[in-house]
């Protein structure tokens, strides 16, 4: 009987290449699983070799099983398994938008900043090689489908569009023009270090997995960042970016000069990327954090955080503070003239034509994560610990366990706890007044926890005007999710004047829920500057975009797959070096995704 060597030699014995067989319309099931989990950062080359392998031995036939079993010489050498199958993926790549950009970094031994190269994906580069190689899946990821209605229903009096200097002026090309986004974060990639990560991408891309419609820049590892780090960088991305928002290809290179002559990026200069079709940045995407630290905006522990308007945490009179939400409060917001005059931030990225509004306030950070891990913790602290105060907490907590279990069957939630600890409520159980009641539970959790929170608030109204303030808060913090939940991406004007009611309608419980708290000397129903932002500037933006599609949800999701991805590359890696490995298998990723259908993974 043949061995497995012999039986990968039927098998490939035929007029077909090993490059053909891999291109076969009828691709192996099998090996599109390998090749995902690999591609993800869930399996190394040599797992891949080995399965394929077993595979073989268990009677499988299919020749691109063949071919993966074979890597490393049948796995007698395993530290070539993954570069023979970078080889045998490079045959049919048609993804190649990396660039090698010399900038700063920090040796992460000795701390001294040395010249390093480090590896990023052209975002103009690569908008061009979807269009020419993948051109069906180019239209789906960018949404292109959706440009004409954006464009006839988006208010284009709006700051945000009626400031950008890089939009088209005429009607006609503002159909060839697809908004888009740019979103930065920092993501654990291992226990030791995080990650800088910069996308880009189309915001008609609403119902597309994020594996195929958030495209990298670049990443860089914290722990080898230096001042001179991200300049460079940045300098290249903008520079990118304005040669998409155009839609035709640099006449210069990154730094000004001249594309050598005869050159292949010399004779394209100025031909059109995608056939006419362009990408302009409208919104800026990210948490506090990253607009405070990466973007240059205000710090939230300034007296003056805010960007918006002239609010302040300590100073001025009472009327000026934040966290003064009644109708007389005297902020002044900050007018498009005065941004113009004197912009906010003079971060590279603002020179696409963007300015201190175009920074999307997200729901998940500012509402999820913000405001309604507030209230549903103070709720939830008040119930155990005062209404069933004749209880001791960890029986009260089960009673308001109980009743939560039964409103999640009523309600048909769809994201539960699956379970509730006096810690997620309170961080220290033996002395639960020692800080603020903040619920530890994850963002999806909580904004749907709140409903069922709004049935156990009016169950135990009891005419009061305490549980009146405690159940219409939570009763607008539900409407305020409702109303973006159904719209479309351009709210009408009535849903944007709901949401707006129902914000304010729900500081105003609020608060009153505040001054209870302290009249009691009850720890809880604490105010933070996200009250502020998500509050009384977020629902604002409504006037734009429907804030469901710019939250980051989505982008949070696919950080979070380039930090697995990071991981399988960083084994042996130093630090400075692992963009390119990074780069080089996120190419692999997006090539497989497109040709093999991972849009699902």
């Amino acid at each position: 009987m043949p061995g497995i060597h012999q039986q990968l030699a039927a098998a490939l014995c035929s007029n077909t290449t090993e490059s053909e067989h891999m291109q076969h319309h009828c691709q192996s099931a099998l090996a599109n699983v390998l090749l995902r989990l690999w591609a993800c950062g869930r399996i190394s080359a040599c797992s891949l070799q080995q399965i394929a392998e077993a595979a073989l031995a268990d009677g499988c036939q299919h020749p691109e099983l063949g071919v993966f079993a074979s890597l490393g010489s049948w796995g007698t050498q395993t530290g070539n398994c993954a570069r023979d199958l970078k080889q045998q993926l490079n045959k049919t790549q048609k993804i190649s938008s990396t660039m090698s950009v010399s900038t700063k970094a920090k040796n992460t031994k000795n701390g001294l900043v040395q010249n390093v190269r480090a590896a990023v994906m052209l975002p103009h580069k690569l908008f061009a090689d979807l269009f020419v190689n993948y051109e069906t899946h180019f239209h789906e990821v960018f949404g292109t489908q959706l440009v004409s209605e954006f464009w006839s229903k988006v208010d284009k009096t709006d700051v945000r569009v009626a400031l950008h200097t890089g939009l088209p002026t005429e009607h006609e090309q503002l159909q060839w023009c697809i908004p888009g986004w740019v979103h930065g974060d920092a993501v654990e990639y291992h226990d030791r270090d995080s990650l800088m990560t910069w996308s880009w991408g189309s915001m008609l891309a609403i119902q597309i997995s994020s594996l195929v419609s958030s495209f990298l820049f670049t990443a860089w590892p914290k722990l080898a960042t230096s001042n001179g780090t991200w300049p460079t960088l940045m300098q290249v991305l903008v520079w990118s970016l304005l040669a998409l928002a155009e839609g035709k290809w640099p006449t210069t290179q990154w730094d000004g000069a001249a594309w050598p002559p005869g050159s292949e990026d010399a004779r394209r200069a100025g031909v059109p990327l995608a056939g006419g079709w362009r990408v302009v940045v409208l919104s800026l995407l990210g948490d506090q954090e990253h607009f405070s630290n990466n973007l240059g905006m205000p710090h939230w522990n300034k007296d003056r955080f805010c960007w918006l308007c002239d609010c302040t945490k300590t100073s001025g009179t009472p009327q000026q503070r934040f966290d003064y939400f009644a109708p007389d409060n005297a902020w002044v917001f900050k007018a498009s003239h005065e941004e113009l005059a004197s912009p906010t931030s003079s971060h590279p990225l603002f020179s696409l034509g963007l300015t201190c509004f175009s920074i999307m306030l997200d729901i998940l950070h500012a509402w999820d994560q913000g405001m309604w891990v507030h209230l549903a913790g103070s709720f939830l602290k008040e119930i155990i610990y005062k209404h069933y105060s004749d209880l001791n907490p960890t029986d009260a907590l089960a009673t308001v366990w109980q009743k939560i279990q039964t409103y999640y069957s009523v309600l048909n939630t769809s994201v539960r706890l699956t379970n509730l600890t006096l810690k997620m409520i309170v961080s220290n159980v033996k002395f639960p007044d020692k800080c603020w009641p903040i619920l530890q539970a994850k963002a999806a959790e909580t904004r749907h926890l709140l409903p069922v929170l709004c049935q156990i608030a009016d169950d135990l109204n009891d005419g009061s005007q305490h549980a009146k303030h405690r159940h219409e808060a939570l009763r607008n913090a539900v409407l305020m999710q409702r109303v973006i939940q159904l719209e479309g991406m351009i709210m009408s004007e009535v849903a944007q004047s709901c949401l707006l009611q129902a914000s304010q309608t729900f500081l105003a419980h609020y608060s009153a829920l505040r001054k209870w708290a302290h009249e009691t000397n009850f720890v809880g129903y604490h105010c933070v500057q996200k009250f502020h932002m998500g509050g009384v500037h977020l629902p604002r933006q409504a006037s734009f975009v429907n804030p469901r599609c710019v939250w980051t949800y989505k982008a949070e999701d696919w950080v979070g797959r380039v930090a697995k991805i990071a991981h399988s590359c960083s084994f042996g890696t130093k630090s400075f070096l692992l963009s390119h490995k990074l780069v080089e298998k996120y190419q692999f990723l997006l090539h497989l995704s497109f040709s093999r259908g991972f849009f699902d993974d």
